[in-house]
Order: structure tokens, then C-alpha cells, then sequence
């Protein structure tokens, strides 16, 4: 299943390439799961470290 466009994959592909530790929530979280929301945005949320 390709549910990403291509313009939300220039921004999760340099937080991929990082390994940041990361969710996608809303829509995309919905879709992963079966469950048709079209929307068409994209939420994530990025854990941030004190380190």
C-alpha cells in the first residue's frame, strides 16, 4: 500500500534518513489502518530529546 504523496515524501524522507523517532497521525494514520479519510494533509509528531 503507497499512500504517501509525493511532496509528504520530501518531508518524511530526511526525518527517515536521520532516524528520528517519529508518528504520523490523523489521516495517514487512519488509512494505514484500512479506514478511508482522504484529506489529503499529513500530521506528524517528532519526539524531542534533551540530549
Amino acid at each position: 500500500m503507497n499512500i504517501f504523496y509525493d511532496a509528504h515524501k520530501l518531508v518524511l524522507q530526511p526525518m527517515l534518513d536521520k532516524h528520528l523517532n517519529f508518528i504520523l497521525v490523523g489521516c495517514y494514520a487512519v488509512n494505514y489502518y484500512g479506514y478511508n479519510r482522504v484529506t489529503g494533509d499529513m500530521t506528524e509528531s517528532v519526539h524531542h530529546s534533551s540530549k
